[in-house]
């Protein structure tokens, strides 16, 4: 990217809402709206969420562990459509978390390709990396300080 070149603007609240929405009408309306919700809130990256075990979620205490092993809050909605995934859509014979077709491991491939099939549907323009970015800043600037401990103490370099 050029110097002068602007920043890419970061996802608001209402186009992640019409996200969920679209998701609501795939054809695993649980599974999708958690994988959102879970890269939203939790600021997962693509490898971490198609790489998420059944043991990864704390039910109870409301968290996720991240594929670096810290452990991060994510909402009560979250954890109740990762309940609903669980019971009703999950296939039981794949030992990651969240299943692709014929239920084998979720690959990146089908992450983009669901993002592809969210964005035809709601007419936002989205994908894995840019709804992490838009976690990453909306973090930034609820918590300054403690987002720029994060960030160094994950090894990133200097904070942009």
């Amino acid at each position: 990217m050029e110097d002068n070149a602007p920043a890419p603007s970061a996802m608001e609240q209402g186009e992640f809402e019409r996200l969920l929405q679209a998701a609501a009408h795939s054809a695993l309306p649980c599974r999708d709206r958690a994988i959102l919700r879970l890269i939203w809130e939790a600021g997962l990256r693509p490898r971490e969420v198609t790489l998420l075990e059944p043991d990864d979620i704390d039910f109870p205490a409301g968290a996720v562990t991240r594929g670096d092993g810290r452990r991060v809050a994510v909402s009560r909605e979250t954890v109740h459509l990762l309940t609903a995934y669980a019971s009703i859509e999950r296939d039981g014979r794949c030992p990651r978390l969240f299943s692709g077709r014929h239920g084998r491991p979720l690959r990146a491939a089908d992450l983009d390709r669901l993002f592809r099939w969210l964005s035809r549907q709601s007419g936002v323009p989205a994908d894995p990396l840019g709804v992490r970015r838009a976690a990453m800043l909306r973090a930034l600037r609820a918590e300054p300080r403690e987002f720029v401990a994060r960030w160094r103490r994950a090894g990133h370099g200097p904070c942009p």
